[in-house]
């Protein structure tokens, strides 16, 4: 009697389903229930005034490349194994988005995840202004870290069908003088 192979079955496509739920089951992916997932949006502005709070007035920076970053399998988070999950830009407006706001959609969720603005895309002359200095509404969630190479947010945990809003992302014009970042804040 042949040895029988547990691979080979009458439908080939039910193959490509075993082999995709064993592969996922190995890496420890989940899926989420059908038609859940999450949104994370915000806006990118410039704090011309350098108080860390957006106000009438101050403008934003369209077309300013914005990354959904996820906390890789080490647990923590701005290291080498996290991973770019969705690519957005400051949109220069839109039906349904307004200009430098940002918006990622995505089908999964339950990990830890946070906003980056990476060394290639961050815009010259700009850095992070003071961090959390109003209400969610109109304060920098942006961290002033000089140690990573990118612009960040802290993390978030997202769950199923969350929508999070509000991950505002200010920053406040500089000149470089040598090695020293100096705002320039008009009065």
């Amino acid at each position: 009697m042949p040895a029988t192979n547990p691979w080979r079955c009458a439908a080939p496509p039910a193959r490509i389903v075993v082999a995709v739920l064993l592969i996922a089951a190995l890496i420890g992916f989940t899926t989420p229930a059908h038609g859940q997932g999450f949104t994370v949006q915000g806006s990118l502005w410039v704090d011309a005034n350098g108080n860390g709070q957006r106000e009438a007035g101050e403008g934003t920076l369209p077309g300013t490349r914005v990354h959904l970053m996820y906390v890789g399998r080490d647990g923590v988070a701005y290291t080498n194994d996290d991973q770019q999950i969705d690519l957005g830009s400051a949109s220069t407006g839109t039906a349904t988005i307004a200009p430098g706001s940002f918006r990622f959609s995505l089908g999964g969720a339950g990990e830890r995840y946070y906003v980056a603005i990476l060394q290639v895309n961050k815009p010259r002359g700009y850095m992070p202004t003071l961090y959390r200095q109003g209400d969610a509404a109109t304060d920098s969630d942006l961290l002033a870290r000089t140690d990573l190479p990118a612009f960040v947010t802290d993390t978030f945990v997202i769950d199923y069908g969350a929508r999070i809003t509000g991950i505002d992302l200010g920053l406040i014009p500089v000149v470089y003088t040598q090695r020293v970042y100096v705002p320039l804040i008009r009065r």
